[in-house]
């Protein structure tokens, strides 16, 4: 599922002449800045605030830094916003922006009350500083909508240079011991490593973090490399691609054209083939990543338009690796091929995908899938299967999960399906019959022993009570003197239209132990 991309802007938007008007000012707090501070090393800020009482307005609309050098105010650091597909809707953005500031993880990695001084101004000179930290909220009172600010006194401190030795020590003690956890990754390690910018060390440290199994701490590391000099992230990014390979998550930086990823065709190529060779990957993430970054660098809107030879490649090799995606049942993959298929319009791609579609491989119900959501006139049949999995547990407990499948009817006819779905096995002799559910949305409107038809009226779904996995009472409770569940396995759901007798299959979807 695709996200809205989260903008990483480094400054604070002044705030308008009606909403300081209507500022009361709130008695100041203290903060004290680390020491010592030096020029190349992470600087913290902290509200010092006594007492275990926070202010309640800590995390409100707006927190601004202000800091002086000589007496004149230092600008933010400035750089390049990087989209890296947060949860951060651009409505919010907007909203944040008309409040005052934006902010993002990496400039306000933790919930307490520590900032990294280092990340929002890029502190280069030895001496004397002054720091201000502003806080402001929206408030309703008497039913008016007012702001309010709270700043802290003036704070001065002295940053020095620290001798070059003593910073090599500091440096290879952060990299030789990097947390594992992903939280300190996010909220201490990486803003840390942005102080060292633009060292190589530290950018291809934080180019490595991309690679994160945790999407926070990939995200803010994305966030970071801002700091370091174009040219050089966007080579370490390529060099890890063509060594580790593509996840998900590099795919939408390619896509997204963030930090010049895809401003070079010859590397955009590179990548291309290089995502070849993980289409047929055990790792189903891989390739469902290796799908993914092939059709935005073969199709993506970049500067240079792509070799037409590139695209006939691309999509040559994807259908030659299509059975294989296929057979392994697993959702993700299976979705990037039904998007990539659709995209496929060179003739002879054309050509393969039709023929395959209308072929007994195991590729041809997700070739149709794609033909039938391009509304191509080659597509078999007049329902769309898709499948869907459910974890009816919070938090990732995995004890409730339930399988089904929802009937679409793409015509403007009235279209009747057998009431009874057999639900298929993959064995190494085929597909075979291993239990059935019936064509109902709840279980109240099971018939024991029906054989009447349902109707689906036109353009109109069904989405058909989940089955849990087990042989007898899977989809609704039934009395069971023996009941095994199904799974580790590959499965489908396959309907009939009574009227011809055509049977309809779902994509494979992989169950596994509960």
């Amino acid at each position: 599922m695709r996200v809205a991309p989260l903008l990483l802007a480094l400054f604070c938007v002044p705030l308008s002449a009606q909403v300081l008007e209507s500022i009361k000012a709130v008695k100041p707090f203290p903060i004290a800045v680390g020491q010592p501070a030096l020029i190349g090393e992470p600087i913290w800020v902290k509200d010092i605030t006594p007492g275990s009482t926070r202010y309640p307005y800590l995390g409100g609309d707006c927190i601004r830094l202000e800091l002086l050098f000589d007496g004149k105010p230092v600008s933010p650091w400035p750089l390049k916003p990087v989209f890296t597909g947060g949860s951060g809707g651009s409505r919010s953005i907007v909203n944040m922006i008309a409040a005052g500031c934006v902010r993002t993880g990496l400039f306000y990695p933790a919930s307490g009350m520590r900032l990294p001084l280092h990340i929002w101004f890029h502190i280069q000179q030895p001496g004397r500083y002054a720091l201000r930290w502003t806080y402001v909220w929206s408030e309703l009172n008497d039913g008016k909508r007012g702001t309010k600010q709270v700043s802290s006194e003036w704070t001065t401190f002295t940053v020095q240079t620290p001798s070059s030795e003593d910073h090599e020590k500091w440096f290879r003690r952060l990299l030789e011991h990097p947390p594992v956890n992903a939280t300190d990754l996010a909220i201490d390690y990486i803003p840390t490593l942005v102080a060292a910018a633009p060292d190589e060390r530290a950018l291809h440290s934080l180019a490595a973090l991309l690679y994160s199994s945790d999407y926070a701490a990939s995200s803010v590391a994305a966030e970071a490399l801002a700091f370091f000099p174009e040219d050089r992230v966007r080579a370490a990014i390529y060099q890890l691609i063509q060594k580790k390979g593509p996840t998900n998550f590099v795919a939408h930086l390619v896509s997204w054209n963030s930090l010049g990823l895809g401003t070079d065709a010859n590397q955009r190529a590179e990548m291309t083939r290089t995502c070849f060779a993980y289409l047929r990957s055990s790792d189903p993430q891989k390739a469902a990543a290796a799908i993914e970054m092939i059709g935005f660098n073969v199709r993506g809107k970049n500067p240079t338009p792509t070799n037409p030879n590139l695209i006939a490649l691309a999509d040559n090799e994807v259908l030659n690796a299509a059975e294989e995606i296929a057979g392994t049942g697993f959702a993700d993959a299976q979705r990037e091929l039904i998007l990539y298929m659709r995209g496929i319009k060179t003739p002879e791609g054309r050509r393969r995908l039709i023929s395959m579609a209308r072929s007994e491989s195991a590729a041809s119900d997700i070739a149709n899938a794609a033909l039938i959501y391009d509304h191509a006139p080659e597509a078999r049949g007049p329902l769309l299967l898709e499948n869907w999995d459910h974890d009816e547990m919070p938090h990732g407990i995995v004890t409730a999960r339930s399988y089904g499948v929802t009937i679409t009817n793409l015509t403007d006819n009235t279209v009747s399906i057998e009431r009874e779905i057999a639900i298929e096995r993959k064995t190494q002799n085929g597909w075979k019959q291993s239990t059935a559910i019936q064509a109902v949305t709840a279980c109240k409107d099971r018939r024991y022993g029906s054989k009447t038809p349902i109707s689906l009226a036109p353009h109109k779904s069904l989405a058909v009570h989940g089955w849990n996995g087990f042989l007898c009472g899977g989809q609704c409770e039934d009395a069971c003197r023996q009941n095994v569940y199904s799974g580790p396995g590959i499965f489908r759901f396959v309907l009939v239209l009574p009227a011809e007798g055509r049977r309809i299959s779902s994509l494979p979807v992989a169950i596994e132990r509960p």
